[in-house]
């Protein structure tokens, strides 16, 4: 009743409300009718112009009422008969509508089809997305997102599934496919969802959107929208804002339409802005997605995955296999190429530039465009001109600081782009269409026109041109460029994809002057995705010619401590990052970061079983006494590592055991004197080395001890290692003899399930084996074979052979149980093997978990 209300005082007023001065207008007379004043804003909110979830008052309803000749809103209610218009649903009506929705979707199909870097026959489904899109379709699901960086293929894969699904003659469905960057322009402070998709189907089949939406019944089939690239709409979150908006309300609307779907795609920090603010915060529409995934603790948001092994080998067997004589197999890559190439853009760039004897130096991103750049623009036909055009873009761009198109006409301009007879510009900038190095497109510009727009085709080579732009003009990178970056760029996340590149190239380069002060830029750019990701990169694949550059950054006390959150998870040194904390070892006069490092490398080399490396950093460790300078952290690890050593040696812990408070009574000293910022962490390391001494009395002692120093705190501070103290309590009871209640061993699956998304390895197995002990005592062999299963993938994935060790002692005497001997004796023959290999035949005892 109130959306014909509505329509019918628009009806009278004789227009849309395109504009805030529309609504102002419309308040107006509706004031001069009937004595009543209703605000503009009212009106904006009645009609969907400004987002609010409150219902319109009964005042307001009366002067709509009033206003299209009516007593009041009762009144209106019990005499309005809705008159429906003459339009006959035909079949005929709902195919010219789908006909006509193929027309738009073909051009967005055709946009990313023209600009696939290999012919589009070679490009490789995505079954992974396809069937997401299949199972979304039949759900009672509203919604669907593909989130991932650019260049993941999110693009392609719809339009591969387009180009399959148009085939289907006997579909019925009507899918409308744009590509979202056509709205770059439209995104005014009046942007209306549904109104541009009814500019864009043109004013003849205007009705039939409209008509088709509000009459769910009325449809054939689906309608199903797909905007593709909301990232590429604007830089500016403003507009991206609007842009949201207008999204959550079109998903508010028609949340409850089993006919309408709509499919969305995002690189991760778009979709952050979009799915925090607004999905999160309105819990009612989290019922409208499918399979939405919204962990604020997850680093990475993407659902849509790198290509595996076998969608790279189909592309190379269709492209680079049928041209060389030498076949190329994915696993002819070392890791960091397959690493690489899994972003379909840089493999489309691996194949345009591969040639069997160079490619070994395309081993990452930037020097797969550089390759491209340099074959395509810089050594290529009209050279000077390509370069002129690419630089006049990033200028009228503002070097990425505008959108992420311009108007071709700014660009014509500058240079003769449309004029054949005028030079060679025509030439170079058609070349560059050909090529998929830049793109045209139409859409309205701000003045409701249409226009012509031209782009850097993708992201990363826009990237990579401004990097390029940026040193030139500085002649050279130095650490000023670096905070320059962070000054002019810092409303603007390219900022750290900038300052990454940087980094990355000074490195390569070895230009490590500019760089030796690196850990000097703000917080937020050291600790952004882009820098550790790139920072992990090149730290963690140390050679000779970085090691003046790591000695530098282990020498500084901030650099270390960012090295070190680097490797993801202090458990788990492995290959080039090792070499990289003993260096800090060897280098840093810190006493803190010292006894750190060197515990850290004592706990890697004891879980990898190397007897060597072992003996070495124990030696090492132990002329590094731990003092009042030393953090929380290190005196615990530095106690729990010499524990983890003796027992795993044969040593006497008698005398370190008796030292426990005293080491804790330090940890404790380094966090205030009324111990407010107690955490816990000091028992949690130690009583994890206590379980594989079977020191269980010791466990129960310490965490007592500690609950009871908890209770006197005056102020008291939740932490998640209280729970998991309390479940090590009743491990240790237990193995005591104590029987678990049902409710206790619930309490061990909650902390077993709280370590899931951590790196908290050696935590992980623990609590998984003792749960498949628990289970394989209570018959329950299901749950017992889930966990120990997980425990042991764990374990090869850390490359903990000693927990690999006691694992497959404990699934052998689980075999043996069950009279399952072939399986016992695969189990000891395996475990025996890595003992000899690691050559400690003999310790099978101490390697219990």
């Amino acid at each position: 009743m109130l959306e014909h209300l509505k329509k019918e005082t628009l009806n009278k007023f004789g227009q849309e409300l395109s504009y805030s001065k529309d609504c102002e207008a419309l308040a107006d007379i509706i004031c001069e009718a009937t004595g009543g004043r209703i605000s503009a804003t009212t009106i904006r909110r009645l009609y969907g112009l400004l987002k609010s979830t409150s219902a319109p008052s009964k005042f307001t309803l009366t002067l709509l009422a009033q206003y299209i000749g009516y007593k009041s809103w009762p009144d209106f209610k019990s005499n309005y008969v809705a008159e429906e218009k003459d339009i006959k649903v035909t079949p005929s009506n709902w195919q010219a509508f789908q006909k006509r929705a193929y027309e738009l979707s073909n051009d967005a199909y055709n946009l990313i089809k023209g600009q696939s870097g290999i012919p589009f026959k070679s490009v490789v489904s995505r079954k992974i997305g396809e069937e997401k899109i299949g199972k979304f379709l039949e759900s009672d699901k509203m919604a669907l997102s593909f989130i991932a960086p650019g260049g993941s293929g999110k693009s392609t894969m719809l339009a591969k599934w387009y180009e399959r699904i148009r085939q289907d003659v006997s579909s019925k469905d009507v899918i409308l496919f744009f590509d979202a960057s056509f709205m770059i322009n439209c995104l005014n402070s009046d942007f209306m969802l549904e109104r541009w998709l009814e500019d864009q189907l043109n004013s003849d089949s205007k009705s039939y959107l409209r008509y088709f939406i509000e009459r769910p019944k009325a449809c054939e089939g689906k309608i199903i929208l797909i905007l593709d690239a909301l990232d590429e709409v604007s830089y500016d979150n403003t507009k991206l804002e609007r842009l949201f908006l207008q999204l959550n309300q079109f998903i508010a609307n028609r949340m409850k339409s089993n006919t309408i779907k709509l499919i969305l795609t995002s690189r991760t920090s778009t979709w952050e802005k979009f799915a925090i603010p607004f999905i999160q915060r309105e819990n009612s529409l989290l019922d409208a997605w499918y399979g939405i995934d919204l962990d604020l603790d997850q680093a990475d948001k993407r659902n849509f995955p790198p290509l595996n092994g076998l969608e790279i080998q189909y592309v190379f067997d269709e492209t680079v296999n049928q041209q060389f004589f030498y076949e190329l197999k994915v696993e002819d890559l070392d890791y960091y190429q397959q690493n690489t190439i899994s972003n379909p853009f840089f493999l489309e760039l691996f194949i345009k530039t591969y040639s069997p004897n160079k490619k070994s130096n395309l081993n990452d991103g930037y020097k797969l465009i550089n390759e491209f750049l340099k074959n395509k623009v810089y050594y290529s036909r009209y050279s000077e001109e390509k370069i002129d055009i690419l630089r006049g873009l990033l200028k009228i761009q503002k070097y990425g600081k505008d959108s992420h198109s311009i108007k071709k006409v700014e660009l014509k301009s500058m240079f003769p782009i449309h004029l054949k007879t005028a030079g060679n510009y025509y030439y170079a900038y058609e070349e560059m269409l050909s090529y998929g190095l830049i793109s045209e497109y139409v859409s309205v510009n701000e003045f409701n026109g249409y226009c012509k727009f031209v782009k850097i085709y993708n992201e990363q080579i826009f990237e990579v041109l401004l990097v390029k732009e940026l040193i030139e003009s500085n002649q050279g990178i130095d650490f000023d460029l670096f905070k320059k970056i962070e000054v002019d760029y810092q409303e603007f996340e390219l900022k750290d994809r900038l300052v990454a590149q940087l980094f990355n190239i000074a490195v390569s380069s070895e230009n490590f002057e500019a760089v030796s002060k690196f850990f000097e830029l703000n917080e937020d750019t050291l600790t952004s995705s882009a820098v550790t990701d790139m920072l992990t990169t090149v730290i963690s694949n140390m050679d000779d010619k970085k090691i003046d550059l790591i000695k530098t950054y282990a020498s500084g006390t901030r650099s270390v401590e960012f090295m070190f959150a680097l490797s993801g998870n202090l458990n788990r040194l492995c290959g080039d990052f090792a070499k990289v904390v003993e260096i800090i070892s060897e280098t840093n006069e810190n006493q803190s970061i010292k006894i750190k490092s060197l515990s850290m490398l004592l706990m890697t080399s004891l879980m990898s079983l190397e007897q060597d490396l072992s003996d070495k950093y124990y030696k090492l460790l132990t002329e590094t006494e731990p003092d009042s300078s030393c953090s929380a952290y290190s005196i615990a690890l530095h106690f729990t590592s010499i524990l983890f050593y003796n027992h795993f040696s044969g040593k006497n812990n008698d005398v370190e055991l008796f030292r426990m408070f005293y080491y804790r009574q330090m940890a404790y000293c380094q966090l205030g004197d009324r111990y407010e910022s107690w955490s816990g962490e000091f028992e949690v390391l130690v009583c994890n080395a206590l379980f594989y001494m079977q020191a269980y009395h010791k466990v129960i002692q310490l965490i007592e001890d500690a609950e009871l120093f908890y209770e006197q705190l005056i102020v008291k501070t939740h932490f998640s290692n209280h729970k998991l103290l309390r479940a090590y309590k009743l491990i240790a009871q237990n193995k005591l003899g104590m029987k678990l209640t049902e409710s206790h061993i619930q309490e061990l699956e909650f902390c077993n399930d709280s370590l899931m998304n951590s790196k908290a390895y050696p935590l992980q197995v623990f609590f998984k084996s003792v749960l498949a002990g628990i289970y394989f005592e209570s018959g329950n062999r299901e749950l017992q074979e889930k966990h120990m299963n997980r425990a042991f993938a764990i374990s090869e994935f850390a490359r903990y052979d000693f927990c690999k060790v006691g694992l497959l002692t404990k699934m052998a005497k689980f075999y043996n149980a069950w009279d399952e001997h072939t399986k016992e004796e695969l189990c000891l023959k395996e475990r025996d093997q890595i003992l000899k290999l690691k050559n400690v035949e003999g310790i099978v005892e101490i390697l219990s978990v």
